[in-house]
């Protein structure tokens, strides 16, 4: 039985946790998204409900827009691992039968996270997501790593409706 309480103990939500919870709400994104580099990006407008679930463990993404002429929508789910001491992520969208998955840090206002996701190619790539939060919203930049260096793909700037 200690080993059970002491299992309880340590998942119980906690400052990481209340950290994720200041992105709880509903937010306008306005995205835009880097085809290739060098060239200006495409723009897209969006919205997003974000959600505390599972008594607060984690936070859950419910993203709604357009890419190239289509629908769009997305769903994620961010938590912080309380046993890795990590902060972790998952995303699924239309246009992905895959999911990505991410890991990472925080430190202040600015988490850090590394991961893979579906290539377009086939296979996975490399990606790292940087989020920075304020009280005016956050802003969430994704990175592809490509030959080594990582290339600015995509940035969503979420403010609070």
């Amino acid at each position: 039985m200690d080993d059970m309480a002491a299992w309880m103990a340590k998942n119980q939500p906690n400052e990481h946790h209340a950290h994720l919870a200041k992105s709880v709400g509903e937010w306008k994104v306005a995205g835009k998204f880097w085809m290739e580099p060098g060239q200006p990006p495409m723009e897209t407008e969006g919205t997003s409900k974000i959600t505390a679930v599972l008594g607060g463990r984690y936070v859950q993404h419910e993203y709604d827009s357009s890419f190239m002429g289509q629908p769009f929508c997305g769903l994620g789910l961010d938590g912080y691992d309380t046993v890795k001491e990590a902060y972790v992520s998952t995303w699924v969208d239309t246009m992905s039968t895959g999911i990505m998955f991410m890991e990472g840090q925080r430190e202040g206002e600015v988490t850090t996270a590394f991961g893979e996701c579906p290539g377009m190619g086939g296979g996975t790539r490399k990606v790292k997501s940087v989020t920075t939060s304020s009280d005016a919203g956050m802003v969430f930049t994704m990175f592809d790593e490509v030959e080594g260096e990582w290339q600015t793909s995509m940035e969503l700037t979420y403010t609070r409706c």
